[in-house]
């Protein structure tokens, strides 16, 4: 059987800023920098073939250490409009509620739709792979939103579930892509990476 296409899916390490941070552009913190060369131990020994990256300078940041990045721009963050930079307790509950509840039907006031979020990010993922053959790997270094949208898509779920399963700032996901176009979700949400190594 032909070997699939591996698409790593690598959410940034963690920034400076709390809270709504879509379009906002914090850098990263101290600990993300953590964060970052755990990644770059982990991706060593894979050999990447492409890094592709998201414009925000988080995720470039995070992108950097794996390899020389190629930006696009369908892989950056949902735009959270009003609620851009603020923190959870800032919002009224009823509306963070609904929108954690239906984010397939809600949005932020002024901000983009999941719909809209999905409409730029999955062409952008097809465009992706087809620029690859079996037995590669890629790594696409971007944020919780596109990441989930691209995830639900593999496993078939409506965009309803985005919220229904975990995705760590600096954790690693992995696709494979078939020749036939088949994929699956060969891992979600891994993070062992990051943990301090025993002494």
């Amino acid at each position: 059987m032909t070997s699939p296409l591996r698409v790593y899916l690598v959410r940034h390490a963690a920034c400076s800023t709390r809270g709504f941070i879509g379009i906002t552009d914090p850098p990263l913190s101290e600990e993300g920098l953590r964060q970052r060369e755990a990644l770059a131990r982990f991706f060593a020994p894979l050999r990447l073939e492409t890094v592709y990256t998201s414009p925000l300078a988080r995720a470039q940041a995070t992108a950097e250490v794996l390899g020389t990045p190629e930006e696009v721009e369908a892989l950056r963050e949902i735009d959270f409009g009003q609620w851009e930079g603020k923190l959870h307790e800032e919002i009224p509950r009823e509306a963070l509620e609904a929108w954690y509840q239906n984010p397939h039907t809600t949005s932020p006031p002024g901000g983009e739709t999941l719909v809209r979020l999905a409409q730029r990010v999955l062409p952008a993922f097809k465009e992706i792979v087809s620029r690859h053959g079996p037995g590669g790997r890629i790594a696409l270094v971007s944020h919780g939103g596109p990441l989930r949208v691209i995830i639900c898509s593999v496993l078939g779920l409506h965009l309803a579930y985005l919220w229904h399963f975990d995705l760590d700032r600096a954790s690693v996901s992995a696709v494979d892509v078939y020749p036939t176009g088949y994929t699956s979700l060969a891992f979600l949400n891994h993070t062992f990476h990051l943990e301090e190594p025993a002494r």
